[in-house]
C-alpha cells in the first residue's frame, strides 16, 4: 500500500500441502493423499477488489496458473488439464510419485467419493466424504460399482493427461544440489 501497488495486485496465498499430525497413524506429508495434506487453504485478493468474498470451489493446485492467468485476461496454452474455478467440477485428481513413497500414490474426488490407489496397497480405499470426512471407513468392497467408475474416471484422467501422469521411474535421478537442498527442507534423508 505504501508503494501504491496494493489496489492494483493479485495477492496469492496457498501451500503446496498440509501436514498429518497423528491421522491414520502419520504425522507427516510425504506421500501421503488424506485430506489432512492435500486440502490447502486459498486466498486471493484479485485487483481493485473492495469486499472480501468466501467461497469455497474444488480446486487443484494445477489450476491455480490457469485461474490467475483467465482473470488476468491473458491467453493460456490448450494443452494443459487446467481448469477454471466453477462450482460444478466433475472431479478433481491428487498424485505423488517417487521411490520414497513405492511409485505413483493417487486420489481422486468425484462428488461425494475419494478413491485412492497407491501403488503398495493391496486394497484402494474408497471413502464417503460427506459422511466420513475424516476416511475411517473403506467402502471399496461395500460399494464396488462406485470403485469401477472412480477407477475408470481415473484411467480415463491419465490417458487424457499423460504429461502430468508421470511414473517416478521414469524420472531422471536429482542432482546433488536438489538432492541436498531436499534434505535440507526435511524432505529426504
Amino acid at each position: 500500500r505504501a508503494k501504491g501497488l496494493y489496489d492494483k495486485s493479485f495477492i496469492i496465498i496457498t501451500s503446496d500441502h498440509g501436514q498429518l499430525l497423528g491421522e491414520h497413524d502419520k504425522f507427516n506429508h510425504g506421500g501421503a493423499l488424506y485430506n489432512g495434506v492435500i486440502k490447502v487453504p486459498l486466498m486471493i485478493k484479485t485487483p481493485f477488489q473492495r469486499k472480501p468474498k468466501k467461497k469455497i470451489i474444488p480446486l487443484m493446485l494445477t489450476d491455480l496458473y490457469k485461474n490467475i492467468i483467465s482473470m488476468s485476461k491473458l491467453s493460456f496454452p490448450d494443452k494443459s488439464s487446467a481448469k477454471i474455478c466453477s462450482d460444478n467440477a466433475s472431479f478433481l485428481v491428487s498424485e505423488v510419485n517417487g521411490k520414497h513413497v513405492g511409485g505413483k500414490n493417487l486420489a481422486i474426488f468425484s462428488g461425494r467419493y475419494k478413491y485412492m490407489f497407491y501403488k503398495h496397497w493391496i486394497t484402494p480405499k474408497l471413502f464417503d466424504i460427506e459422511t466420513d470426512p475424516g476416511e475411517t471407513i473403506n467402502l471399496a468392497n461395500r460399494l464396488p460399482a462406485v470403485k469401477r467408475e472412480m477407477e475408470l474416471k481415473l484411467k480415463n484422467w491419465q490417458v487424457a493427461y499423460p504429461f502430468l501422469a508421470v511414473d517416478a521411474e521414469r524420472t531422471a535421478p536429482l542432482s546433488e544440489d536438489t538432492l541436498m537442498n531436499l534434505k535440507a527442507l526435511g524432505y529426504i534423508k
